[in-house]
C-alpha cells in the first residue's frame, strides 16, 4: 500500500513539475528533488502535505510574476520616479549571496546557530528583494536590453538561466527551510545540496543582470 502511494505521489510530482517548469533539463533537476521528498523517512506528521502546499503556492507566485512581467502594463505616471528600485534589488541580491556564503562557512565549521542566523538573513534579503522587485515592475514594467551582438546574446543567456533557476529555487528554498525548522536535519542536508548552489547562482546573476542594464539601459 505504501509503495502504491509512493508511486502515485511520484507521478503527481512529475506532472506538477512539467506544468510549472516545462523545460526538459529543469524537469530532470526538479524530478531529482521530488524523489528526495518521496523517499524520505516517515515522521509523526507527514511532510508531504506541506511540501505539496509549498509547490502549489510557489506555482501561484510564479504565475503572478509572469503576469506582472509579460501582461501587466505599467502606468506612465510613475515614469522617472522611484528609479532607485533596480539598484536596491541588486543590493539585496548581493547581500543574500554574501549571507549564503557566510552560512556555508559556518556550517562547514559546525557552527549551527550562526549558520541558521545567516540563512535566515539570506531568506530575509530574498524576501525583501521579491517585494522590491514586484513594486519596481508594477510601477515601471520590464526593461528592454538595448545592446546588440554578442553582448546581447550573453545578457539573454544569463537572464534566461536566472529566471528559470529562480522558478526552481522558490519551492526548494521553502522546503529546505521547512525541514530545518521542523528538525528533519537529514532531509535538510540532502536537499540543501541542491538548493544552495541554485539559490547562490540566482542571487549572483541578479546582480549581473543589473550591471548589464546599468551599463546599457539605465
Amino acid at each position: 500500500m505504501d509503495s502504491q502511494f509512493a508511486c502515485q505521489q511520484r507521478r503527481w510530482s512529475e506532472i506538477g513539475a512539467r506544468m510549472l517548469f516545462g523545460g526538459d533539463q529543469t524537469f530532470v533537476e526538479f524530478s531529482k528533488f521530488c524523489d528526495l521528498i518521496i523517499d524520505m523517512e516517515q515522521t509523526e506528521i507527514s511532510p508531504r502535505p506541506v511540501v505539496g502546499a509549498i509547490v502549489v503556492v510557489s506555482g501561484l507566485a510564479v504565475s503572478f510574476l509572469l503576469w506582472l512581467l509579460y501582461v501587466h502594463h505599467a502606468s506612465a505616471d510613475f515614469a522617472g520616479r522611484w528609479m532607485f528600485l533596480p539598484a536596491l534589488n541588486a543590493l539585496l541580491n548581493g547581500l543574500c549571496a554574501v549571507a549564503l556564503c557566510v552560512g556555508l562557512y559556518f556550517i562547514k565549521h559546525r557552527k549551527r546557530e550562526a549558520h541558521r542566523t545567516s540563512m535566515l538573513l539570506a531568506f530575509a534579503f530574498s524576501s525583501a528583494f521579491l517585494v522590491s522587485y514586484i513594486v519596481n515592475h508594477a510601477l515601471h514594467g520590464d526593461t528592454i536590453f538595448p545592446g546588440h551582438g554578442p553582448v546581447r546574446t550573453l545578457y539573454l543567456s544569463i537572464l534566461a538561466s536566472h529566471i528559470i533557476l529562480s522558478i526552481v529555487a522558490l519551492p526548494m528554498v521553502l522546503t529546505t527551510f521547512f525541514f530545518s525548522l521542523t528538525g528533519r536535519f537529514a532531509m535538510h542536508r540532502r536537499i540543501a545540496r541542491f538548493t544552495f548552489p541554485i539559490w547562490l547562482y540566482v542571487s549572483i546573476t541578479g546582480v549581473v543582470v543589473f550591471v548589464f542594464l546599468k551599463a546599457y539601459a539605465y
